[in-house]
């Protein structure tokens, strides 16, 4: 076997020209299926990381009767109008973007992605700190004092400060305590790139229903469907507009699970690319299949040779499948390059943060198939 092997390798760098051709065919082939099949399954197969997934749903305003969009943010009045449906949610959250500059000391003024939660957030998401509290309905109330909770990314930036907890960061000129870090796995919802929370602080007795800068994510209890939720939202959107004609008539509610949410906008693309890529593979195949045929009928009168001094049919075999599978892996070895190569660049070139796509890396099992 070592004898075949070492004359496989001697045979193939005789013919560099067969040889570059057929390894980088396999190579696009392979490398080509697996990023993008990676990129799918971390978008539209694996389900979210938060715990019983397939219950988190976003909530929408159809405004549509209004000559408004289909899917609407909601003012604080409307929000508190749907967390009251605690027969159909377990919890509801809303949340808002957030973009402090980071000051104080000897650093540079750093500007910070985040957003501002309401303090059920990480509750209704099923996350807890990893090191300190979750907020408290005390930091949710008007006047309350700043306080900030941190991703497991932003704290290893500041320095990975173990007794953080208690600090104050200087945020747009005001001070926060910081309160408790993210998990490392944490991927945030509604805001992908949220690095750094905060309160809301919403007033329960505005009457600004349209003040609408608020986007809402919600638990449904263990035992509504999404379609009896649907059912129920449409009888309090009815409620609403009967209570509420100067702001709420027409509009109705719309609820579309996180997963769908998050995944929708890039499913056509990628079931596209996904079949691009497979004909892709199909042409490498045949064109290395067709070279191999054509550099095979040139080797007769080798074969021949070998026959004549005793070789035996599966002598002849194994030494063509050694052949194979050292062009395959070296196929294989380029085509697991390309593919890292390919899903970082893809990752990098996303058009959001979010989507699934900062946790994706290539699949060893589609790789390995």
């Amino acid at each position: 076997m070592l004898s075949d092997l070492k004359y496989a390798i001697r045979t193939l760098r005789r013919q560099p020209g067969f040889t570059v051709v057929a390894v980088a065919a396999l190579a696009l082939g392979i490398g080509a299926n697996t990023a993008i099949f990676s990129i799918v399954n971390g978008v539209l197969l694996r389900p979210l990381p938060y715990p019983h997934p397939d219950r988190l749903v976003m909530i929408w305003q159809d405004l549509r009767l209004q000559n408004g969009p289909a899917e609407e943010w909601a003012s604080p009045p409307v929000f508190f109008d749907w967390r009251a449906e605690r027969e159909v949610f377990s919890g509801v959250a809303a949340v808002s973007g957030w973009g402090p500059s980071l000051t104080g000391g000897d650093r540079e003024p750093e500007r910070l992605s985040g957003a501002q939660v309401s303090q059920d957030y990480f509750g209704v998401l099923g996350v807890t700190p990893a090191v300190g509290r979750d907020f408290e309905p005390a930091d949710d109330r008007p006047g309350a004092a700043p306080v900030v909770i941190l991703s497991h990314a932003l704290w290893r930036h500041l320095g990975g400060d173990p007794d953080i907890v208690g600090r104050a960061l200087t945020l747009s000129g005001v001070s926060h305590t910081v309160v408790g870090v993210l998990p490392p796995d944490f991927r945030p919802a509604v805001v992908p790139d949220a690095g750094i929370f905060r309160p809301l602080r919403l007033d329960p007795a505005s009457t600004a229903r349209r003040e609408i800068i608020l986007q809402v994510v919600a638990r449904l209890r263990p035992e509504v469907t999404l379609a009896s939720a649907r059912a129920a939202m449409d009888g309090l959107a009815r409620r609403l507009e009967a209570r509420y004609p100067a702001t709420d008539k027409g509009a109705r509610i719309v609820l579309v699970a996180l997963h769908e949410q998050i995944a929708g906008p890039f499913r056509p693309a990628l079931l596209v690319l996904m079949g691009a890529v497979a004909f892709v593979l199909l042409i490498a195949c045949a064109n290395v299949a067709n070279l191999t045929l054509a550099r095979a009928s040139g080797r007769g009168r080798e074969v021949a040779v070998r026959a004549a001094l005793g070789a035996g049919a599966w002598r002849l075999v194994r030494q063509m499948l050694t052949e194979a599978m050292v062009l395959a892996a070296a196929g294989g070895a380029a085509g697991a390059l390309l593919a890292a190569w390919s899903v970082d660049a893809l990752v990098a070139a996303s058009p959001v943060a979010g989507g699934g796509f900062a946790q994706i890396a290539v699949d060893p099992r589609v790789l390995g198939f």
